[in-house]
């Protein structure tokens, strides 16, 4: 969600506990309009998100969804510091759209497919190699990406 659904802005990890963080980030529209037009078709989707065991986190988080058009998709709140891949039942295949690499490397280590998400701040470091959409492609075109590429390696896998 953070840094995909949510502009993330790089400020210091005491600043994302302050009530209203997570409600004041700006969308990314064409990552919403790209999952709400999957949703529609019948994939299956979720949003799977890490929160801070806060009592803040979850709650804005939730609502934020809520008042960006999203409140209908089921979503995971992770605990933060948590493997993503330990809070999903198996599937054919499972694709997860992160901007965090540390994410996308445990998420494919079990077998699972990821994609990065390049949001003009992340991927200073270059350790993704693997499958990649990013902010300047339209909802249509990171759609058409995740949905091919998933249907291609649910064949194979």
């Amino acid at each position: 969600m953070d840094g995909v659904l949510a502009k993330w802005e790089n400020v210091s990890l005491e600043e994302t506990f302050l009530p209203g963080y997570f409600l004041s980030r700006q969308p990314e529209p064409s990552v919403i309009e790209a999952v709400k037009n999957m949703y529609e078709m019948g994939i299956d989707i979720s949003i799977l998100s890490c929160a801070y065991d806060n009592g803040i986190a979850g709650p804005e988080k939730a609502k934020w969804l809520e008042l960006n058009g999203l409140g209908m998709i089921p979503r995971i709140f992770v605990p933060y510091g948590k493997d993503k891949s330990d809070f999903i039942e198996e599937a054919d295949v499972n694709v997860l759209l992160d901007d965090y690499s540390r994410n996308l490397h445990e998420w494919k280590a079990k077998g699972n497919l990821g994609f990065k998400f390049y949001n003009g701040i992340n991927g200073t470091h270059g350790t993704w190699s693997g499958y990649s959409v990013n902010y300047r492609m339209s909802a249509k075109e990171i759609m058409i990406a995740l949905t091919s590429i998933g249907r291609a390696y649910a064949k194979t896998a």
